[in-house]
């Protein structure tokens, strides 16, 4: 009930204000969430996310057009493909193609796509017991990054965050109980960044993630 809420209210804020990027703050099931998310990626690279010195993310995300235009077309083929697209996207995972076929996630990834445009507005008392987690306004990335000359921005960046090898953008979430659908990048050089459409489900009271799928990489 509470996300159905949640989305009535960003849907009419939507509405009302005619406005195509608006933010929202996150909640303490949302903290928990990315923080999931975030350990589940350091778990493949085989690296406790406590170990890990710093962790930058942005207060809000700004995605691009290619962000958008990747979790569309990607929800659409998801929804609406043949058996043979979603064991592509599953990688032959039986349990990733499962998800894709379970009722309530398909719903949340139709929710996701009518909410993507809204950044989240991340605030850094959020990752209570996370002190390696550090939130940095998302106008001074845009600062730093502004201009052409992209190894110099990131030179810029590394000498001011040392030790945080790059920084991460999350979206707003569409959850129910159950489930979570959410999107993420991770920029950490001019050459290396990542664009993620992830799901999760709540197992034994811990958010758990069923599938992460790269949109795109640089």
């Amino acid at each position: 009930m509470k996300t159905i809420i949640k989305l009535l209210v960003l849907n009419l804020i939507l509405i009302s204000s005619n406005l195509s990027f608006i933010s929202f703050a996150q909640d303490k099931t949302d903290y928990q969430i990315y923080v999931t998310v975030l350990s589940n990626r350091f778990n493949k690279w085989n690296v406790n996310i406590d170990t890990v010195k710093r962790i930058i993310i942005s207060s809000k995300s700004n995605f691009s057009e290619i962000d958008y235009s990747s979790i569309n077309s990607t929800i659409n083929e998801i929804l609406n493909g043949n058996e043979q697209d979603l064991f592509f996207y599953a990688r032959n995972d039986l349990n990733s193609y499962k998800s894709f076929k379970n009722d309530t996630v398909k719903n949340l990834l139709k929710d996701f796509k009518a909410i993507k445009n809204i950044s989240v507005e991340l605030k850094n008392d959020g990752f209570e017991g996370h002190s390696n987690f550090e939130i940095i306004n998302s106008s001074e990335i845009d600062k730093i990054f502004k201009g052409h000359y992209y190894d110099k921005q990131w030179k810029r960046f590394n000498k001011k965050y040392t030790n945080s090898h790059g920084y991460y953008q999350f979206s707003l979430i569409a959850n129910s109980s159950e489930f979570a659908v959410l999107y993420y990048i991770r920029e950490s050089a001019p050459l290396s960044a990542d664009g993620n459409l992830v799901a999760l489900r709540k197992i034994d009271g811990k958010w758990t993630v069923i599938f992460s799928l790269y949109l795109w990489q640089s």
